[in-house]
């Protein structure tokens, strides 16, 4: 068997099959020895131990206690389709491992064989409902035309703010801790900033449901980050001033966008609360862009900053990008990178105005990134170790040319296998 998967692996069969591709892919491949497995389990309990010796009425008896099998009319397809791949083989095969020279059950297709037809193309996902597509794109874009600009704001002030925590200042060779005796002058000034503005001090809720200072966003905000600042004097000396307390850390972002002719939110964004907006703001120009563009999903989450292209002569947004499916290289082998395009995808207006959302809401290269906000991105952290998943076949295999081989099922006998090309 391994001398048959080295082929898929790295030659194109003689016979195309219809309805796949000249070469398989290596995750057609992967799933290929399960279906065959029963295939080998039959020829097995009937004492047959090389492809060389099955005859057409042995395939015909194969297919008769197939047909007997409780399985799904699909699976059935899938176990035929891969005796027909070994069939399609033949001719690069050694003598021993071939199938008869007549296409297995006189070259008809699945559905003649069975009588019913399975419909590959029906998507088995659930649809989702008209009305609940309706109204989850109607937000979407009002996310993206009317609240943009609060959240893009308030997300780059709360950025801002967490440049001022102490292990940001100290990656970025600035000092943590701010002259001597700058601190009171900084709390008078954001005090009486506060009081012409009628703020209120950033606070949380306590066990029993009052508001209390919280002194870090105070520390973020005037650039001295201290545990302690609550207890100094110029600490007490806000609290004596009489200021309101906040159950959050409110940003500075003014409430600009309207819902119904009334302002879209009741209070300001939080600090902690405008990572989460950010969030939604860009699942929403995903919405957007996957549900208008035609671009598959995983299509639109490879897109990169710049994909974005206006012609002014007539008025259209262009939107580049890479496909994956059937990007082959020269060879025929399946690319996993992708390929670029060679005409771009034409988007509408609003696809073009969440795309430069997206870029204004973060830095990185990809529109779609693991993390908007880069230090969440885990550093110098050791990827976790995976359990070791047994492959389908042995992981090492020994060298010897494609013609040298013996046994073909590979029951309780050896079987000699050519390496894996690893030069593409």
């Amino acid at each position: 068997m391994k001398i048959y998967f080295w082929h898929l692996l790295n030659h194109t069969g003689a016979a195309r099959l219809r309805g796949g591709n000249s070469r398989p892919s290596v995750r057609t491949v992967m799933t290929a020895l399960g279906l065959l497995r029963p295939f080998l389990t039959w020829m097995h309990e009937r004492g047959h131990s090389s492809f060389g010796r099955v005859t057409n009425p042995m395939l015909d008896d194969y297919l008769a206690a197939l047909a007997q099998e409780p399985i799904r009319l699909q699976m059935k397809y899938q176990r035929l389709m891969e005796v027909k791949r070994l069939w399609a083989y033949r001719t690069v095969l050694p003598e021993c491992l071939r199938l008869p020279p007549a296409p297995p059950w006189g070259g008809e297709e699945s559905f003649e064989i069975f009588g019913r037809a399975v419909n590959y193309l029906e998507n088995r996902t659930p649809r989702i409902a008209e009305t609940t597509m309706q109204h989850l794109l109607c937000w979407a874009i009002r996310f993206v035309d009317d609240f943009a600009a609060d959240i893009l704001t308030a997300h780059a002030e709360h950025m801002r703010l967490h440049d001022e925590e102490p292990a940001q200042r100290d990656n970025a060779g600035r000092s943590s801790r701010p002259p001597p005796g700058d601190v009171p002058r900084r709390l008078n000034e954001y005090v009486a900033r506060l009081q012409r503005c009628g703020g209120a001090l950033p606070g949380s809720l306590d066990d029993n449901g009052c508001a209390v200072v919280d002194w870090h966003p105070v520390g973020l905000i005037i650039g001295a980050v201290g545990d302690g600042l609550g207890d100094t004097v110029a600490g007490r000396r806000v609290l004596e001033a009489g200021l309101p307390v906040s159950d959050q850390a409110n940003l500075d972002t003014p409430i600009s966008a309207l819902l119904d002719e009334r302002p879209w939110r009741d209070r300001p964004i939080s600090y902690h609360e405008a990572p989460k907006l950010a969030r939604l703001l860009s699942t929403a120009c995903f919405v957007v862009i996957a549900y208008l563009s035609g671009a598959r999903p995983g299509e639109v989450l490879n897109l990169q900053r710049d994909c974005l292209e206006y012609d002014a002569v007539n008025d259209l947004w262009s939107m580049q990008g890479l496909y994956f499916k059937n990007a082959v290289d020269a060879d025929g082998n399946k690319l996993v990178e992708g390929q670029l395009r060679r005409i771009p995808w034409v988007v509408i207006g609003v696809v073009a105005r969440a795309i430069e959302v997206l870029e204004q809401l973060h830095s990185q290269p990809l529109l779609f990134p693991t993390w908007l906000e880069p230090y969440r991105r885990p550093r110098d952290t050791p990827a976790k170790a995976r359990p070791a998943r047994r492959p389908p076949w042995p992981a090492t295999l020994p060298a010897s040319s494609p013609g040298s081989t013996t046994n073909v099922v590979g029951v309780g006998e050896p079987t000699r296998s050519p390496p894996i090309r690893t030069e593409d």
